[in-house]
């Protein structure tokens, strides 16, 4: 599966317009993906701030994205759910939002990972550590795409 974002590129800068910065508009950034394995009935992503290695700081998380789809616009946190079936997973703060990125001290990774499952799901505003820890015998297939940013 190949993983790919029109906002950025993998391992390169994240543009302002996705951070939660005042030099940004906290957008979500464009996501598609292709090269799928059969016996995927949903996706999920989760971003994630990689610069605590032991504390998860989850900045996006959306589930339960139908197998149809393969791509995510950038900005669909403020153009709303191309389905109604996607459910909003909670960021480190407890919300069920995007929550772009706003590092402090330098220079943060940030990887957004997609997982393709053999199931749906429909519990509402899970976590990142139960969403793993209970559908991850589920996960067919994962990918990832890393940005970095730097407010300063």
């Amino acid at each position: 599966m190949i993983l790919e974002s029109n906002t950025f590129k993998n391992n390169e800068m994240m543009p302002d317009i996705c951070s939660n910065t005042p030099k940004g508009e906290n957008v979500s950034p464009h996501l598609s993906w292709r090269d799928v394995p059969t016996g995927i009935k949903t996706y999920s992503i989760i971003m994630e701030d990689k610069a605590i290695p032991f504390f998860p700081i989850i900045h996006w998380m959306l589930y339960n994205i139908p197998e149809v789809i393969r791509e995510l616009p950038e900005g669909m946190n403020k153009q709303g759910m191309i389905s109604n079936q996607i459910k909003q997973g909670k960021n480190w703060r407890g919300q069920t939002e995007y929550y772009g990125p706003n590092p402090m001290g330098g220079k943060h990774k940030y990887e957004i990972k997609l997982y393709g499952l053999n199931c749906t799901i429909s519990e509402e505003g899970l976590d990142s550590k139960t969403f793993l820890g209970k559908y991850k015998d589920n996960v067919v297939v994962e990918q990832s795409i890393v940005g970095y940013y730097d407010k300063n």
